[in-house]
């Protein structure tokens, strides 16, 4: 058996596939935050909307009764567009810059409602 188990871990290192090496980006960037209104009270069913700089390509997240939403397993080194809209109306922009070293950033937004 101790055979057969190392000539497995040999072709898997021979395809690549023994967890050293990989093209794939390391993902974990996350953003979170809270939408509100201009009183700081929390929106719920807001659509949060992340854009990625790079790609154009969008992910959207619907806030919980707290106001909060969040975005998880991102690629670094992108600048992300995070805004939010409520009942027609939208939050200005915020960008979350490819630059930063954080893994866990927190975006908050606010909606003019009136």
């Amino acid at each position: 058996m101790t055979r057969w188990a190392g000539s497995v871990a040999v072709v898997l290192l021979a395809l690549g596939l023994g967890g050293w090496q990989t093209n794939q980006p390391v993902l974990g960037r996350s953003v979170h935050g809270v939408v509100r209104n201009e009183q700081n009270q929390p929106l719920a069913t807001a659509i949060v909307y992340l854009k990625n700089q790079r790609t154009k390509a969008i992910h959207t997240a619907i806030t919980d009764s707290r106001g909060t939403f969040s975005f998880h397993q991102l690629e670094p080194n992108i600048t992300y567009e995070v805004y939010a809209v409520w009942q027609g109306h939208r939050s200005p922009s915020r960008m979350d810059s490819e630059y930063e070293t954080e893994k866990d950033i927190r975006l908050d937004l606010t909606v003019a409602v009136q």
